[in-house]
């Protein structure tokens, strides 16, 4: 049996896709698994090891350094065969776990050159230069690798000349939702979104757009920004009711009454222009809970809604595309239903974890098949 280390300087214990997706599918496909992350409980949960690190994060930089070298120095202390971190500050341990001839995978959860350029912490002159340093030392780090494990279509395009590269998009649990469903056609006119609060989403635009119409309301819920804080003095604020950060059994209660699922996103570097990137899930949770959705058009969406008819894709910057989209739902409920339906039959077929958690196992196999080989 190999033993598997996954490890993260960032994340907690219980992080949807590190726990949840990778680490209990992988000790259900019978490897040892432990997982290395700050401040949580010495615990044994679904078969996987948790192993908490004592540590006091502060701020940014103090993660960056102290915590990501007690992690690392932990997750050394376990001797595992694979070890699979998920941070950038990590990379610089790879070349002390290759010496020790182990095989390192890494989670690339973002395309991080590409991010920085969004990144309001770091001041907008250098925000160019950090990113092609950062761009330079990830190439290096990257080839010493043994695989990089990715979420968009892009960001393997960038890197499979470096390493192996595997898309393992972070799709839904497949699970029926508990809680009880209010019937599609009995709901009120709720538009929902749960998630960050960010310019990217152009929440701005939702709200001017909301203001015209009769009897709607905006479920928000998210963590106060003061982004959030300017939304606020919009005049369709009033059709707002924010929510706050809720928990995950909130967001469930919150869909199974939602009757619009709000996806939109700006174009931008972040999403690769007009491409958009699959890295965007939100929409995936609509369709788990059989919700009709109003999403960028964004290429790789529009892929999606128009083979599967579950939602409307518009243009985001666009206000009147997005008034008659909440209009053509609001107004059509039973066709509505149905293209929440229609996207809760492709989570079924294809968009949820099950279909990468087959991709995870085949590359955790032939990573581990490899290396007996050499060995032998």
């Amino acid at each position: 049996m190999l033993t598997v280390c996954h490890f993260t300087s960032a994340h907690p214990p219980y992080d949807g896709r590190i726990f949840y997706k990778e680490c209990v599918s992988l000790a259900k496909a019978g490897y040892e698994v432990y997982l290395v992350v700050p401040n949580a409980k010495d615990e044994i949960i679904e078969g996987v090891h948790i192993v908490g690190v004592q540590v006091n994060n502060g701020n940014r930089f103090c993660r960056i350094l102290l915590t990501a070298n007690a992690i690392c120095k932990k997750a050394l202390s376990l001797n595992a065969d694979i070890y699979h971190f998920h941070d950038p500050e990590l990379l610089r341990f790879v070349s002390c776990l290759k010496k020790k001839r182990k095989i390192v995978i890494y989670d690339m959860h973002e395309d991080y050159p590409v991010n920085i350029l969004t990144k309001n912490w770091i001041p907008l002159f250098l925000r160019k230069y950090i990113s092609s340093l950062y761009l330079k030392y990830e190439t290096k780090m990257l080839k010493k690798l043994d695989a990089v494990v990715v979420v968009t279509p892009q960001m393997k395009k960038r890197l499979q000349a470096l390493t192996e590269v595997e898309i393992i998009t972070n799709y839904p649990l497949y699970e029926e939702p508990k809680t009880r469903k209010v019937d599609y056609l009995e709901r009120e006119n709720v538009l929902s979104f749960a998630g960050t609060i960010s310019e990217i989403r152009l929440h701005e635009n939702l709200i001017r757009a909301i203001e015209g119409i009769n009897n709607v309301q905006y479920y928000l819920a998210g963590r106060r920004t003061p982004y959030l804080d300017r939304l606020k003095h919009l005049s369709g604020w009033k059709k707002v009711v924010y929510l706050g950060l809720i928990s995950q059994k909130e967001v469930e209660e919150l869909y199974v009454k939602t009757k619009i699922g709000i996806i939109i996103e700006d174009y931008g570097e972040v999403n690769y222009g007009n491409e958009g990137s699959m890295g965007v899930t939100k929409l995936f949770d609509y369709m788990k809970f059989s919700i009709p959705f109003i999403c960028t058009d964004f290429e790789y969406h529009k892929e999606i809604v128009d083979k599967y008819h579950c939602a409307i894709a518009v243009n985001p910057r666009n206000l009147n595309e997005i008034t008659d989209a909440i209009l053509y739902l609001l107004n059509h409920p039973e066709e509505a239903k149905k293209m929440g339906e229609n996207g809760h039959e492709a989570y079924v077929a294809y968009y949820n974890w099950a279909s990468q958690e087959k991709i995870l196992i085949d590359l955790y196999s032939r990573l581990g098949e490899h290396e007996k080989q050499v060995k032998v």
